[in-house]
């Protein structure tokens, strides 16, 4: 239980499909400013532990290793360790798809899945249990996004300010998002809204639709066509359980 550095820290081997054309420059000076405050506990989920910058705008997800850490009861379910393997790798690789082909849809600044001895950075961040830790980001796998505010607390948030017209611009740049990635023959086994989607402000001040928790991502010739229809069908939903608006 807890978190603790050897729950994100990896012994997989470098895996050449999950490279990237790492920064250099000034954009390598970009990430690292990003990277240099402190970030706190925001929340865990089955793949991985999310921790929030200081000033609120950035998060870093580590990816858990769990199942590199043997446990007495492993040596009895041999085949959910495997299986918790297999779902990791699947993680990962689709991290690496959406940062090569959706990256701004999905509000991602950088992803690091292979051991590396560029990025020279320690990251200094606090658990739940505001336990300090230095981490050696050379060494983890893990991504930057952009901090998204979910979909239905945002639009929660238009309406107690009675903006109609921005809430329909909201879901219209919603729906065209989820249009782009069925352009793009990205499908996602995970047909979550309420978790899964949100809006971000991007660095031009532009408000931008973003499918943030894209984990089970992977590309597919056969895209669902209502893909569109189902998000927009929850949204209509949401909005006439909770407003009347629509």
């Amino acid at each position: 239980m807890g978190f603790s550095i050897k729950k994100i820290t990896s012994t997989l081997a470098y895996e050449p499909s999950w490279a990237i054309q790492e920064p250099t420059g000034q954009k390598l000076d970009a990430l690292r400013k990003i990277l240099k405050q402190e970030y706190s506990f925001l929340s865990t989920g089955c793949q991985s532990y999310a921790f929030l910058s200081k000033d609120g705008k950035y998060v870093v997800k580590f990816f858990q290793m769990k199942h590199q850490i043997p446990q007495f009861f492993d040596f009895l379910d041999k085949e959910r360790v495997d299986r918790d393997r297999k779902k990791l790798v699947a993680s990962l690789h689709s991290y690496r798809l959406a940062y090569e082909e959706m990256a701004e849809d999905a509000g991602l600044i950088y992803v690091h899945l292979n051991p590396s001895n560029h990025l020279k950075t320690f990251l200094h961040i606090k658990d739940f249990l505001r336990r300090r830790h230095r981490v050696d980001l050379d060494q983890m796998k893990f991504v930057v996004q952009r901090k998204a505010e979910l979909i239905f607390s945002f639009l929660e948030k238009l309406l107690s300010q009675e903006k109609k017209e921005s809430v329909k611009e909201a879901i219209e740049l919603m729906l065209q998002l989820a249009n782009r990635q069925i352009i793009k023959c990205l499908a996602d086994e995970d047909q979550g809204v309420k978790h899964n989607y949100g809006y971000i402000t991007d660095e031009e001040n532009r408000l931008r639709a973003v499918h943030f928790d894209v984990g089970r991502l992977h590309k597919s010739p056969h895209t669902d066509p209502n893909h569109v229809n189902r998000i927009n069908l929850r949204i209509q939903r949401w909005l006439e359980k909770k407003h009347s608006i629509g």
